[in-house]
C-alpha cells in the first residue's frame, strides 16, 4: 500500500459543531428529526425533548453546549422553561436559542428582546449561524 497517497489528501476541516452536544426542544417531531439529522452530519450529538419539562430532566444528566427550544409547545412551553432556568440560576441560560413563528404576540416579543431567536421559516444555515454565534459568545 502506498502511504503517500493518504498523506497527500487534504485534511477534512472539522465543523465547529464537531464533538458538541445539543438539546432540541420542540413538540414538532418532523422539526426535531430534520435538526438532529443535520447536526449528526456536523458530528454533533443531540438529544430530543418534546417540551420544557422533559428538557429540564435531560439537563440534570447531561451538560449541553447549546439548546434550541421552540416557544409554543403543549405541556411546559419555552417561556416557562426559560423562567425555570432563571429561577434556579442555571448555567444553561446563555446557551438557549429560541425558535418560533409567532413573533406577533406582544408577550413573546417582550420576552425575546434579549434572547437569541430563530424565526420560522429558517434554513439549516440559519441554525448553524445562530449556534455559532451562541458558542462564540461563551468562548
Amino acid at each position: 500500500m502506498n502511504e503517500t497517497r493518504f498523506k497527500e489528501r487534504p485534511a477534512v476541516k472539522k465543523s465547529f459543531l464537531s464533538g458538541k452536544k445539543g438539546l432540541l426542544v420542540d413538540d414538532n417531531l418532523q422539526m426535531i428529526d430534520i435538526l438532529s439529522k443535520y447536526f449528526a452530519t456536523e458530528d454533533c450529538y443531540t438529544e430530543k425533548a418534546l417540551d420544557g419539562k422533559l428538557a429540564l430532566e435531560k439537563m440534570n444528566n447531561t451538560p449541553f453546549d447549546f439548546i434550541l427550544c421552540d416557544i409554543n409547545m403543549p405541556g411546559m412551553d419555552g417561556v416557562t422553561f426559560y423562567q425555570q432556568l432563571k429561577g434556579i440560576k442555571s448555567p444553561f441560560l446563555d446557551r438557549v436559542v429560541f425558535i418560533t413563528g409567532d413573533t406577533m404576540n406582544h408577550e413573546i416579543q417582550e420576552f425575546l428582546k434579549s434572547i437569541p431567536l430563530l424565526e420560522k421559516p429558517f434554513g439549516l444555515d440559519d441554525v448553524k449561524e445562530a449556534v455559532r454565534q451562541l458558542l462564540a459568545i461563551r468562548e
